[in-house]
């Protein structure tokens, strides 16, 4: 019987034949290969150097929102397309005005009315004014708005206590955006005010890098889905849910878990014969045996790695299935979530063509109390901030991977360099909130 409390897969399709697959065990046997756990450092360039981004899909603009361009993207717009007023006033000839003081302002004639769908098209001449509202075309020789408010209006005249410099209360033609400008770059990932730029110019759809497909791959003979009551010895897979959660916040989509039973073949031809991107599986991953998963991929693929130098999460394996990675994770709930938020999280962000960073806010705070650690593993400290001091989220002794409320009732996490051995008090630390 394992000892965790979920397990999980997740697989995508491929695109320039590559992909990703993450797989666990249950049953152990020998393992009788010879790989030794890796730094985290070189767990991450060894998934980096073996996950390549998928291609490109078109999208609607409106549906870009957090999407990676695939494509730079040139302006053929100049935005505005004319001369057009910022305010609701009267078009003149800034010269016509120049002297107009409130002693002595200057009096124009009103000839007609330039409106967003209707422009006024004669050129302006001396002595000449136009009503304009925001939006509209500039009369041709006119190159200044005066305010609404700012003048007298009698009958079809109009008195300017004041005068105007040119192109005052206008909006230039490409003054917003030129003609052939270059607006995004390939790799910009879209922000809400950038689909209204893109809509501006005329674009209705974009070329996005495609969302990585996850494949969600739980073993067991023990293992419940999602939802079930738990009787005897059995355990409710929570790993999957969690797992969902945090592949479509990553800009993957996740498939319903596939729950499969501890057997070799049958987890060998679930890892052959998927579509997904990226598989995970989970559970069985100890170091010391070797589980079915384990077996299935360096059966069927190659096991690149088994083993990282994290806590709680060190039996983390990855590996390759027909040109597609693979991730193995410990089937405990926690060291779930460290394996996916330090390595999965990484390869679906390469995937995807997103920044390689961790998807939280940070922030940084003093200790307030110590913390240990063993050198040459990178920690991943669950905390809780209480008045401006972080504070290690407690739990049972040697239960520590399995508690998954440990990580419900955290704030954030704190990551303990490989180098160090120890934290002292009041020392400022970088923590990583799970909510912003």
């Amino acid at each position: 019987m394992r000892s965790y409390s979920s397990v999980f897969s997740i697989a995508l399709p491929l695109n320039l034949q590559q992909g990703l697959i993450v797989i666990a065990k249950s049953e152990n046997h020998h393992s009788g290969h010879d790989l030794q756990p890796k730094t985290l450092a070189d767990a991450e360039n060894l998934i980096l150097s073996r996950v390549q981004p998928l291609g490109a899909e078109v999208i609607p603009v409106s549906s870009g929102r957090n999407r990676v361009l695939a494509s730079s993207i040139t302006s053929s717009y100049a935005i505005p397309q004319f001369d057009r007023s910022a305010m609701d006033g009267f078009a003149v000839r800034s010269e016509d005005v120049m002297t107009a003081t409130i002693g002595c302002p200057i009096c124009l004639t009103v000839v007609g009315r330039s409106l967003p769908n209707n422009p006024y098209l004669p050129a302006l001449l001396p002595g000449e004014a136009v009503q304009i509202t925001t939006g509209a075309l500039l009369p041709a020789g006119a190159d200044a708005v005066a305010l609404q408010e700012a003048v007298k209006v009698d009958l079809d005249q109009i008195r300017l206590p004041s005068s105007l410099t040119p192109w005052t209360n206008v909006s230039r033609a490409g003054e917003d955006i030129k003609n052939g400008e270059l607006l995004f770059e390939h790799g910009r990932v879209l922000r809400p005010q950038d689909l209204g730029v893109l809509t501006s110019i005329g674009i209705a759809q974009v070329e996005v890098t495609r969302r990585p497909r996850v494949s969600i791959f739980v073993t067991g003979n023990e293992v419940l889905p999602c939802g079930s009551q738990p009787t005897g010895f059995q355990i409710v897979d929570s790993s999957s849910t969690m797992l969902r959660a945090l592949i479509e916040r990553d800009g993957g989509i996740a498939d319903s878990p596939k729950y499969l039973p501890d057997n070799l073949s049958t987890i060998e031809q679930e890892m052959c014969s998927t579509t997904a991107d990226l598989i995970i599986v989970t559970g069985g991953t100890s170091l010391g045996v070797e589980g079915e998963a384990p077996m299935a991929l360096r059966n069927v693929g190659e096991l690149l790695v088994h083993g990282v130098q994290i806590r709680p999460a060190r039996p983390i394996g990855f590996g390759l299935v027909n040109g597609r990675p693979v991730y193995l994770l410990p089937g405990n709930p926690l060291s779930c979530l460290c394996a996916y938020d330090l390595l999965v999280r990484l390869a679906l962000q390469q995937l995807a063509s997103q920044p390689l960073m961790m998807p939280y806010p940070r922030v940084a705070l003093p200790l307030g109390q110590p913390l240990s650690s063993v050198a040459g593993r990178v920690d991943y400290v669950r905390v809780v901030i209480r008045d401006n001091l972080v504070i290690p989220v407690k739990h049972g002794p040697g239960s520590g991977a399995s508690v998954l409320s440990a990580a419900s009732r955290a704030d954030g996490f704190v990551l303990v360099a490989a180098a160090q051995t120890a934290v002292p008090a009041f020392e400022v630390v970088d923590v990583n909130l799970y909510d912003g």
